[in-house]
């Protein structure tokens, strides 16, 4: 409880990238093995709520990620209001996923996701769009970080690995350029830089 409760406040109160880093453990609890785990962030759903305004486009995506693990909703707050256009792809494809989790069948959700199928020009989203199911958990991702050339390592670089279930975590590598995520979802990674995604509305 003392942990969840600290990662909630550094995703409020840091400056960045610390809030995007304790939103991904965040959304790591929301799908942790442990049902206890999970029964302790819904306790504090209402403070996770009160994340979705960081304008920060990954630690967004990770607060839309846990509440879509949750099957939890927001009295301020409605995965309607991210799936648009003027938001990052990860806020947008994490928003259908937590939208899917609410409301499997809701008219205007399935309205949203014809929409997002048609308009989508980011991969990623489009393949949230065609199946916003969460995937399931797998082996650990084992990544190494290269530059724009494909050859030149990037040791001890600040990036932005987006995971198959829409969480982002912004990390350093290592000495290797390496990053480690055990239990990662099973699908496609990505590396970005942090710093060119701009500030969501």
């Amino acid at each position: 409880a003392a942990a969840v409760d600290a990662l909630l406040r550094t995703a409020q109160e840091w400056p960045w990238p610390a809030p995007a880093a304790a939103t991904f453990a965040l959304a790591r609890v929301a799908r942790s093995a442990s049902p206890a785990m999970r029964e302790l962030l819904r306790q504090r759903q209402a403070a996770l709520c009160e994340l979705t305004t960081l304008r920060d486009a990954a630690a967004r995506a990770n607060v839309l990620s846990a509440l879509a693990a949750l099957a939890g909703g927001c009295a301020d707050a409605d995965p309607e209001s991210f799936v648009g256009r003027g938001h990052a792809p990860a806020v947008r494809a994490a928003a259908q996923r937590w939208w899917f989790a609410l409301d499997e069948a809701s008219p205007a959700r399935r309205a949203a996701q014809t929409r997002c199928l048609r308009e989508a020009l980011d991969s990623r989203l489009a393949a949230t769009c065609a199946a916003p199911e969460l995937p399931s958990l797998g082996p650990n991702a084992d990544v190494f970080a290269y530059g724009l050339d494909g050859r030149t390592l990037l040791p001890r670089t600040l990036v932005a690995l987006h995971l198959a279930d829409g969480t982002v975590l912004v990390g350093s590598t290592d000495a290797s350029g390496r990053l480690v995520v055990e239990d990662a979802p099973e699908g496609t990674l990505r590396l970005e830089d942090p710093l060119s995604t701009p500030l969501e509305p």
